[in-house]
């Protein structure tokens, strides 16, 4: 069985999720279990009813090109944004930027974000707003996101429609209805991926353009890693044996598990994991 794979930047070992004395055992016909998993996923990505996985294609490519285009045009006109967003619309998002942009320098373009109603990231916010000439990115899948939709209307009296982007859905929900009222800018989520695996749309990537993040160079190497995932059988996929270990340890009862990030970077990678693993899971 394959357990180590050599990638660009990183090794990545799971020889111990296998061991006799420690890992758990797989069926006697693991290898077909996994294969027709795995065959099943990909019809249902290649019919569109998934559309995560194949995001990074290049025909997509189009989409990258109005981000960059209206991530330069509002980091000509403003020097921050507040980001209102909750769950996929902010974990992921806001792992990234701790990741690309740890330690913004005082002339970079600041991105603060908000995630509910609570008192303290709202005076934040509000300091931004009075310190530095200030847009707002307000993103929901749905557009009907009731924090977030709350936490707008705390500060919107702070924007004209010019420092406004809406990020939702193409066609429906309250704030599709309200960017076409006001005359916002607006970016669309592709309907067929979920809020939570949306970090490669618009949702994540106009957030990072505004920070100067190459977003056609995060793109490349999303789909060099879809390139590995469907170039390799399913029982030599790290993709596909991480979550036959995770299915394992649910059927012999071991419902916990630990992510430790181990960097003050991936904290909030760590957060992101934990709404993936619940919401998708249960």
């Amino acid at each position: 069985m394959k357990t180590n794979w050599n990638l660009k930047l990183f090794n990545l070992d799971l020889s111990n999720l296998w061991n006799v004395s420690s890992g758990i055992q797989p069926s006697p016909h693991w290898e077909q279990e996994v294969g027709q998993a795995w065959k099943a996923f990909l019809v249902r990505s290649a019919s569109g009813e998934i559309g995560f996985f194949d995001w990074p294609l290049p025909q997509h490519s189009d989409q990258l090109s109005e981000i960059d285009r209206l991530a330069a045009q509002f980091k000509k006109n403003f020097q921050s944004a507040v980001c209102i967003g909750i769950g996929g619309s902010y974990l992921g998002p806001a792992a990234l930027q701790d990741i690309f942009n740890p330690v913004p320098s005082g002339n970079s373009f600041q991105v603060q974000w908000i995630s509910n109603v609570d008192s303290a990231p709202l005076l934040r916010a509000k300091q931004l707003i009075e310190n530095k000439k200030s847009a707002a990115v307000i993103i929901s899948k749905s557009g009907g996101t009731t924090e977030t939709l709350a936490a707008w209307f705390h500060l919107s009296h702070h924007f004209s429609k010019d420092s406004v982007v809406v990020i939702t859905d193409p066609e429906q929900g309250e704030l599709r209805r309200l960017s076409k009222q006001e005359g916002w800018s607006s970016l669309p989520v592709p309907p067929n991926i979920g809020g939570r695996f949306s970090v490669l749309t618009a949702v994540g990537l106009f957030p990072l353009a505004l920070q100067g993040v190459s977003i056609s160079e995060l793109m490349a190497g999303a789909s060099f890693m879809r390139q590995i995932l469907t170039t390799l059988p399913a029982h030599e996929n790290p993709a596909v044996l991480y979550a036959y270990s995770k299915f394992l340890c649910d059927k012999k009862g071991y419902p916990v598990q630990y992510l430790m990030p181990y960097d003050s970077r991936l904290k909030l990678l760590a957060d992101w994991y934990v709404q993936l693993w619940a919401e998708s899971l249960g």
